[in-house]
């Protein structure tokens, strides 16, 4: 079955110039600002909502246009959904030339509209483009192949990474060993290295933003968030996950927009990130908490728990480093990072170069899954195991 009829442009920065607060009243002001501001733009008087809908999204740059008639919903669409997010479904598409798979990123355009995340999306795809066509591109983010729109929904189309979210392999191993946790901790560090050589902060390093590869490596994915650095090395907005956000991001707005927060704020991730992975618990907060709590508790310095007995002294005093109130008194680099004595024995070439073999567990899920694999074990939500036949799957 056929994602669309229709091959329609891709989606373009451009049009990030254009503002829209939701609904129809905002539609029609774009419209009427693209007249004075892009006279190429075709707009019509009489357009209909629909059509002013896709003209707001703009025609587009060649470069990553896509055409949707290649790609067909492999299984049951109303089932093979692999996860959820905020604005956006994401199932597996297959190329019907190639029947290679890919994940397809579905966003509606009325939900995009009413949620006020074009700039989020926009700014997704700008920096996936960015790092899609650079000549040295990392192996630890999400290939970006293109994106494409139909009358109703926005598409972006990604790798397919077969193992999953890294949540839900920690949440069913329900903590990770201390190699293992090791491992991942230092293969996301590689991640960020590569994004803050590029003036890129991601802003929302979470187990949900980290997927397993085929291969069992890891992979950094949503960046709807990611920020380029201003002169002064800094941003100067509260944007992330709750449990994730550093002290310095939790001050007045007023106050934020004058002093503003460096690329510490993604070391802060990291040592809650390094605490849920030893511990299978958040650093800050417990599931289900109001922000507000989540803040407070984070800006007091109470954690959720006490570092057990169970985690190393090295992993405890690299949690703690990385979770210093003060952001000068964390590391300031990669670099820095990589010189705790938990990473002490780290070869980091041959990690960046994904040379070291991944963790494998004899569990329930398995950390490196063929195709095959996939609908064995639970990497992805129940719905889509049940819809898809994994015979039909090539490992």
């Amino acid at each position: 079955m056929s994602l669309s009829p229709t091959a329609s442009a891709a989606l373009s920065p451009n049009s990030a110039k254009v503002g829209l607060k939701g609904g129809m009243r905002a539609v029609q002001s774009t419209r009427r600002m693209a007249r004075g501001r892009r006279k190429n733009s075709p707009r019509t008087a009489a357009a209909s909502r629909s059509g002013a809908r896709r003209d707001a999204f703009g025609k587009g740059e060649e470069a990553f246009k896509l055409n949707p008639a290649e790609f067909s919903v492999f299984g049951k669409a109303s089932t093979n959904v692999l996860g959820v997010g905020y604005i956006s479904r994401v199932r597996l598409v297959q190329h019907k030339q190639t029947r290679e798979f890919y994940v397809a990123k579905e966003m509606t355009k009325s939900d995009v509209i009413r949620k006020n995340a074009i700039t989020q999306i926009l700014n997704e795809k700008r920096t996936l483009s960015r790092f899609a066509t650079s000549k040295m591109p990392s192996p630890f983010i999400v290939m970006f192949f293109g994106s494409y729109q139909t009358p109703d929904a926005l598409f972006f189309v990604y790798e397919f990474l077969a193992g999953g979210e890294l949540f839900r392999q920690l949440r069913i191993q329900k903590r990770f060993s201390n190699n293992t946790a090791k491992f991942y901790a230092g293969e996301i560090v590689c991640a960020l290295e590569y994004l803050h050589a590029h003036k890129i902060m991601h802003r929302d390093l979470k187990p949900e933003n980290v997927m397993i590869d085929v291969t069992g490596h890891v992979k950094l994915i949503d960046f709807g968030f990611a920020k380029g650095f201003s002169k002064g090395g800094k941003c100067y907005t509260k944007l992330g996950t709750s449990h994730y956000l550093a002290p310095e991001m939790l001050i007045a707005k007023e106050r934020l927009a004058r002093e503003g927060y460096t690329a510490c704020v993604e070391w802060w991730a990291l040592g809650c990130l390094v605490f849920e992975l030893l511990t299978g618990k958040t650093a800050f907060g417990k599931s289900g908490m109001r922000s507000h709590d989540v803040y407070q508790a984070i800006r007091d310095g109470k954690r959720s728990m006490a570092t057990p007995k169970y985690v190393s002294d090295d992993a405890s005093a690299c949690i703690e480093a990385l979770l210093r109130r003060n952001p000068k008194k964390r590391p300031q680099t990669a670099r820095d990072v990589k010189k705790l004595a938990w990473f002490e024995e780290v070869d980091w070439q041959a990690l960046g170069e994904r040379r070291i073999c991944p963790p494998y567990v004899r569990a329930r899920a398995p950390y490196r899954p063929s195709l095959v694999g996939i609908c064995k074990c639970r990497s992805f939500v129940r719905s889509f195991v049940r819809s898809v036949s994994y015979t039909h799957l090539r490992a």
